[in-house]
This record gives structure tokens, sequence and C-alpha cells, in this order.
């Protein structure tokens, strides 16, 4: 299904907002979002966003913790003990 800015998306739902705008400049995909091909491809259920420079992300809202590119790590977890 073809989505634009603000609208909730789904896995399998296709952007060609995105990908008219990475025609003129740099794009920057972040979380919930892959390229492939001609096609830029919604990974994860949530909203689609947008911040300017021609950064797009997937807002979604989990429980679940998943690592971005920027963050630090304070620690590594080695072993579990019981």
């Amino acid at each position: 299904m073809k989505v634009k800015i603000g609208d909730v998306v789904l896995p399998g739902d296709y952007c060609d907002e995105i990908m008219a705008v990475g025609v003129k400049s740099k794009v920057v995909l972040g979380p919930g979002l892959r390229k492939e091909v001609d096609q830029v491809y919604i990974m994860k259920a949530g909203v689609l966003r947008k911040r300017n420079p021609n950064t797009f992300w997937v807002d979604s809202y989990q429980k679940r913790y998943v690592p971005s590119r920027s963050e630090n790590v304070i620690g590594i977890v080695v072993q579990k003990s019981r």
C-alpha cells in the first residue's frame, strides 16, 4: 500500500515520497525502513515520520528496547548467574 508522511503504516507498505526526495538529495533511513532496489519499504508498524533535512523513520510504540547507531555502550553482559 502506498503511504505518505504522518500515516499509520504496516510492514510491507512502501513510500514513493521518500524516493522522490532521494532523487534530489541524500536521504537517511531510520528504524523501521529499508531500501530494496528502487523502493523504500516499511519493516515495522507505527507512524511514518520525517525530520529535516531528509531523515525518515517509523515511530513505533513498543516496550522492547531497540539500539540506535549513535547511542553509547555502558557495559556488556558476559555471564548470568542463577
